[in-house]
């Protein structure tokens, strides 16, 4: 038994375990909440991730992104969760792309991916990546908006075309809606009232993205193991 994963096996039992070490899960976006998402997969034993993020760390990201520390400004969000990712377990293997997904590398994206998990800022790559994935049958995990909103209490789960008080939601929603999308869709989002911003800058905190990223962990891994994680046995 590796040591690391020996608590982790005790809960879900070896079966449990190996098929998370079988499985990859591929995360775009690695952010807020991307990168607690990351951090949540590689440390429940997944051993093939897949990282996504054409963007770099600056010191604004340091309230809320967990990959954001002094050594990791001014370099690529997929470098350093590659680091992190390897700093927890030396035997995951990691394929990092500093790219913006678009048209062009979906396909690179949802190959190969047993489940994704959708932490995109970009309203049209997260519109063009949900429904891509639909349409070739891959599981995906959503995360709706997680600015201007400061109670974690109020984060939730449920299918993206019944949300509630969520504006990201509402307008994906819409968009699916003109496609013909009826596919149930999961997400995580919030139904507290975003908050008055006292700047152009989105406002946004810790305690909300963490719990965004944890959630869509969750509802990753709980996929990858049958929905045991939310059965009576666990």
């Amino acid at each position: 038994m590796d040591e690391r994963f020996q608590r982790l096996e005790a809960l879900i039992g070896r079966d449990g375990l190996e098929k998370l070490e079988n499985s990859t899960v591929a995360i775009c976006g690695l952010g807020g909440v991307g990168g607690h998402a990351m951090e949540a997969v590689v440390r429940c034993g997944v051993k093939r991730v897949r990282l996504f993020d054409c963007d770099s760390f600056a010191l604004s990201n340091i309230n809320r992104q967990i990959l954001a520390v002094e050594e990791t400004i001014g370099k690529g969000k997929a470098e350093a969760a590659e680091r992190r990712a390897y700093s927890i377990n030396p035997d995951v293997t990691v394929e990092s792309y500093p790219i913006y997904i678009d048209e062009s590398n979906l396909s690179l994206v949802l190959d190969g991916s047993d489940v994704i998990i959708d932490a995109i800022d970009s309203f049209s790559s997260k519109l063009m990546l949900i429904t891509t994935a639909l349409e070739r049958k891959k599981k995906i995990i959503s995360s709706m908006g997680a600015a201007l909103r400061t109670d974690p209490r109020l984060i939730t789960t449920g299918d993206i075309l019944s949300t509630k008080g969520c504006p990201l939601a509402h307008k994906l929603r819409n968009e699916l809606k003109k496609r013909g999308i009826k596919e149930k869709i999961e997400c995580v989002y919030s139904t507290e009232r975003t908050k008055k911003n006292s700047s152009n800058t989105l406002g946004s905190m810790q305690i909300v993205t963490s719990v965004f990223g944890e959630m869509a962990a969750f509802l990753a891994l709980d996929y990858l193991l049958d929905g045991a994680l939310r059965g009576e046995s666990v």
